[in-house]
């Protein structure tokens, strides 16, 4: 499965993700997180970001100067699996991340696009 990583810090939601590495579809056990992008503001654990990940991925700076054509696209989808359907991709979101802060954060990315 395919995530983003907002406010990464030093990428321990995605340590913990990537090493874990697995969750239930249809209850099969799959085996594979996959990061496609993250962001982080403060320079200093970017540095220790780009130590323990790749380098390409990573957005450092404010979020809400990111420009959403910058987010891969696709992120939810399932990879080697094939495509999920939009209700079960919602349910996987909205029990990964809280649906009010997803809400607020959009808004303010698209209005700081428009200004």
């Amino acid at each position: 499965m395919k995530f983003i990583e907002l406010f990464a810090g030093i990428g321990g939601f995605r340590y913990g993700l990537e090493n874990v590495g697995f969750y239930y579809n249809n209850g099969q056990a799959k085996m594979h997180f996959k990061c496609v992008w993250a962001n982080e503001i403060d320079k200093y654990a970017c540095q220790i970001y780009r130590k323990n990940y790749r380098e390409g991925e990573l957005y450092e700076g404010d979020i809400a100067k990111v420009n959403t054509d910058d987010i891969p696209d696709g992120w939810t989808e399932f990879g080697t699996e094939g495509k999920i359907s939009d209700t079960q991709r919602y349910k996987c979101c909205g029990n990964a991340i809280v649906v009010a802060v997803v809400k607020e954060v959009v808004s303010r990315l698209i209005i700081s696009k428009y200004k």
